[in-house]
């Protein structure tokens, strides 16, 4: 497990990750930590269940089976990050035009609906 969220008791929210150095990780670098923020930000208590797929609101899940665990390399200061390419709401059946350029991910991976099941 790269990272988690949760929340405590209903109300206090956290999440957790790991970090690891070497590439080629699911949690190199800041991979796991923008995969559980995210998730984190859309769901906060962890309890969202309304949704087609499923389950919670894990917009960081779909694409975990993808090139690089679905990060994608940002390079600032003369360090590259991986940071995760996350779902919009439009993955879990909202109308396309509820995300910037109608698109299913940030980066435009073109899933569809519940693709991956999450």
């Amino acid at each position: 497990i790269g990272g988690y969220h949760w929340a405590l008791n209903g109300a206090q929210t956290y999440s957790h990750f790991t970090w690891i150095s070497q590439p080629g990780n699911f949690s190199q670098d800041v991979s796991a930590l923008s995969h559980e923020i995210g998730e984190w930000m859309d769901d906060p208590l962890a309890n969202s269940t309304a949704n087609p797929c499923g389950g919670l609101l894990e917009t960081g899940d779909p694409e975990e089976g993808d090139a690089n665990y679905g990060g994608f390399p940002y390079n600032l200061g003369g360090f590259t990050y991986n940071l995760q390419d996350l779902t919009f709401i439009t993955y879990f059946g909202a109308p396309k035009k509820t995300s910037l350029l109608r698109r299913t991910t940030f980066q435009g991976n073109p899933l569809t609906v519940c693709q991956n099941g999450q």
